[in-house]
């Protein structure tokens, strides 16, 4: 089994990092950022005889070229080949070269009407606050921050427009937030990012 990506000429072949995989591989780069991964007698089963054994994996990492404007576009996708088989091609990843552009997401919610909340600043290293809309401001609520595996890392009641995290002791990453009124309905959810104090 062999897998190609053509890497973008946004991306520095210098910073390539190869990283874990599922089974044994070599690699190479050759000229214009073609990538390949070889797996040398694989043997994936079929997945319609074991579907849990019928997947790998490489991961890696790879840094833009100094020079790369901010809102450069790049896009991923990568081609698997086994045997003489056409290749199967992946999904393709977009990402947008930018800075602080991290924005919260939050979802309308049947049961209320969602909270337009926003996380000022986000990312950020030590501190954040959630700042609620004027007209929701009066209101008492409990805050519920999850890390990226789903666990409650805390439970916190405030009321008013905003509420301040002190968040030094968490690791960089993903985290989760629910606000929920007393009564236990769902407000808002969306995500903040901690990057490296």
């Amino acid at each position: 089994m062999e897998i190609r990506d053509t890497l973008s000429a946004w991306l520095d072949p210098a910073t390539l990092r190869i990283g874990a995989a599922s089974h044994p591989f070599t690699w190479t780069l050759r000229d214009a950022g073609a990538l390949s991964f070889r797996f040398d007698n694989i043997m994936l089963p079929d997945s319609n005889v074991n579907e849990a054994n019928s997947h790998g994996f490489v991961q890696f990492k790879i840094r833009p070229r100094q020079d790369a404007p901010l809102g450069t576009v790049l896009l991923n996708t990568a081609s698997i080949y086994f045997d003489f088989n056409a290749p199967v091609v992946t999904n393709t990843t977009m990402h947008r070269l930018g800075r602080d552009f991290y924005q919260v997401t939050l979802t309308k919610l049947p049961e209320d009407e969602s909270l337009n909340v926003s996380v000022q600043p986000n990312p950020f290293r030590e501190r954040t606050r959630l700042v609620l809309p004027d007209e929701a401001a009066g209101g008492a609520y409990r805050l519920l921050l999850f890390d990226s595996q789903g666990r409650l890392l805390r439970d916190q009641a405030f009321q008013g427009s905003s509420v301040e995290l002190n968040l030094p002791d968490l690791d960089r990453g993903l985290y989760w937030f629910e606000l929920r009124g007393v009564d236990g309905t769902l407000r808002a959810r969306g995500k903040m990012v901690k990057v490296k104090s």
